[in-house]
């Protein structure tokens, strides 16, 4: 998965086995660990002895406040994401990871099926398709709830634990038509379309800071700037539109204010035989209609944002470059 997993008791694979060689790095009284990618018993046991010794609570679950405790040992194994050399190829490496990210975690109608082996996001399904209509507490794995709880994890959502699961009440709730928008907040999972935004950017190298998004805040230490009503927006950018509070990423850059433009969008309902769910999406949106329906878009203040580099010309081109998106099996602590 991209950035850093949420890990316990069964999870396998590549971040389990760096896991266990940042565990073996740091002071203990137990035996070391074989590196072998399988979290079983004793990773458990070691993951609660170091959450013990450093303060938090000794669950054995792996989630952000362990990865942040790890990162001394995480470092040397694996080196936190390098910031690109200037605005430009920040931007080129923007559009890559929210390309990869629609690409290969974004639901394909006709094509993908629901199961524990996809990790194929359709966030108010389960992957087993059951209805738990008469039992509110019943849980069961989210469709693409190990991929969606990395994303939260990466843009530093606390919640992210809550991904993996979707419990009775929300799955019928979410087939409930007229809902407050604000009812997911409180029983399942928050809309997580500026997360995934706030995610790209992360993933890209930005040293933005963990959610929420940082514009007009009142200490003025912000991350974006909002653009000015006679600016267009620029790739990499984010947009935002009022009525739904929803966040995309700008693929083009519009030549006016009516030409349409391409995003990629989190959390974007997809409408499909099987119901409408939210997933990662392509979009086309203009400008025009934006700002009609009171929003706007936000550009990385890139002298805080890439706080070792000099900020690159206005005028250099975007989405021509080489650099290549993170490898899918890397996680590393993103600040």
């Amino acid at each position: 998965m991209p950035a850093q997993p949420f890990l316990k008791i069964g999870s396998k694979g590549e971040p389990v086995r760096i896991l266990q060689k940042a565990l073996n790095l740091a002071p203990t009284i137990l035996p070391r660990l074989t590196e072998d990618g399988d979290f079983g018993g004793k990773t458990h046991g070691r993951v609660c002895e170091f959450q013990g010794k450093s303060g938090l609570v000794a669950d054995g679950l792996v989630g952000p406040n362990t990865y942040a405790a790890l990162k001394e040992w995480l470092d040397l194994i694996v080196p936190s994401i390098v910031s690109p050399a200037d605005e430009a190829k920040a931007r080129d490496r923007i559009l890559q990871v929210a390309t990869q990210s629609q690409q290969t975690l974004g639901w394909r109608p006709g094509q993908d099926q629901f199961g524990l082996a996809n990790q194929r996001i359709a966030a108010s399904h389960s992957a087993t398709l059951t209805t738990m209509k008469n039992s509110p507490v019943e849980r069961a794995p989210r469709q693409g709830g190990t991929a969606l709880a990395a994303i939260f994890t990466t843009a530093g959502v606390s919640t992210a634990q809550k991904c993996l699961e979707i419990n009775g009440l929300a799955w019928n709730m979410y087939r409930t038509p007229g809902l407050p928008d604000n009812w997911r907040n409180t029983y399942d999972i928050p809309s997580w379309c500026g997360i995934f935004a706030l995610y790209v950017h992360k993933w890209a190298g930005l040293k933005v800071r963990e959610w929420p998004l940082r514009f007009w805040s009142k200490d003025g230490a912000d991350d974006y700037r909002v653009l000015s009503a006679s600016e267009l927006p620029r790739p990499g950018d984010i947009g935002r539109v009022k009525s739904a509070n929803h966040f995309f990423i700008v693929m083009e850059a519009p030549s006016n204010k009516q030409s349409s433009f391409a995003t990629v969008e989190g959390n974007s309902n997809i409408i499909t035989p099987e119901g409408v769910f939210q997933t990662i999406r392509a979009n086309r949106r203009t400008v025009a209609d934006v700002y009609a329906d009171e929003g706007g878009f936000l550009a990385p203040i890139w002298e805080r944002v890439l706080p070792t580099s000099p900020q690159s010309s206005s005028t250099e081109k975007v989405g021509t470059g080489t650099v290549q998106a993170p490898s899918p099996i890397r996680f590393s602590i993103a600040r």
